[in-house]
């Protein structure tokens, strides 16, 4: 399977975890799918939806993912659930859940060739642009259908964007996260945006530097990042 995601959407992902890295979250991801002339199709994806960071009941992603739709459907260029993502807690767990397992299927069945994805604690700070690891389902053996990473990732269309690698390394220095909405918020503040309208702007305290603050937009212009220098913030 052949697939890309947008920077925005990319360093979405990396929020939506690190607002939550003691809890396991997920997401849909939000793009087209376009014919490869007789192969699995190519998925392009533009945004990411952050859905949960608690346990949730069936009637509230299906509420979600209908939400998510209409809002695709809405957009210009349409976009389509065309992906899924989910992180596990900050531990080395490289497994979806078996709640991430029947969501996978679902979105797979609904979009052929998804991009079902894993964020990787590892690959955080030593190899951001990989760590979101494509995952695979298995096609045989008692795993058969069960969906497990591969040596292949989601990478984002410019890998060489300051703006992500930069987010990516204080991201996994503790820096501060609190932008980012998801269906859980919103469902408890209908006032919390899930669509999540302005991100990328994220405040964070940089490894040493002169004091002042710093924007830094992606050459897509698709994110603006602000950094501010200072001593980075330890978790609590």
């Amino acid at each position: 399977m052949a697939a890309v995601i947008s920077t925005a959407a990319w360093l979405k992902v990396f929020l939506h975890a690190a607002k939550h890295e003691a809890s396991e979250v997920n997401g849909l991801l939000m793009g087209v799918s376009m014919p490869t002339g007789g192969g699995r199709p190519r998925v392009v994806v533009e945004d990411a939806v952050p859905l949960f960071h608690h346990p949730t009941t069936a009637p509230m992603l299906e509420a979600a993912t209908l939400m998510a739709e209409e809002w695709g459907a809405a957009q210009a260029p349409k976009l389509a659930v065309v992906g899924y993502y989910h992180a596990n807690k900050r531990a080395k767990t490289h497994v979806l859940s078996p709640v991430a397992q029947r969501v996978a299927d679902k979105v797979e069945a609904n979009c052929p060739g998804a991009a079902i994805v894993l964020l990787d604690p590892d690959m955080i700070v030593s190899e951001p642009e990989r760590a979101l690891r494509l995952c695979a389902a298995s096609t045989s053996g008692s795993d058969e259908g069960s969906w497990a990473p591969s040596d292949r990732s989601l990478k984002p269309r410019d890998p060489t964007t300051a703006t992500a690698k930069t987010l990516a390394e204080h991201l996994a220095e503790g820096g501060p996260v609190d932008r980012v909405v998801d269906f859980d918020d919103h469902f408890d503040d209908v006032g919390a945006d899930w669509r999540n309208p302005g991100l990328v702007t994220v405040a964070e305290e940089a490894r040493g530097g002169e004091g002042g603050s710093e924007s830094k937009g992606d050459e897509e212009g698709d994110t603006l990042v602000a950094v501010r220098p200072g001593a980075a913030r330890k978790r609590p």
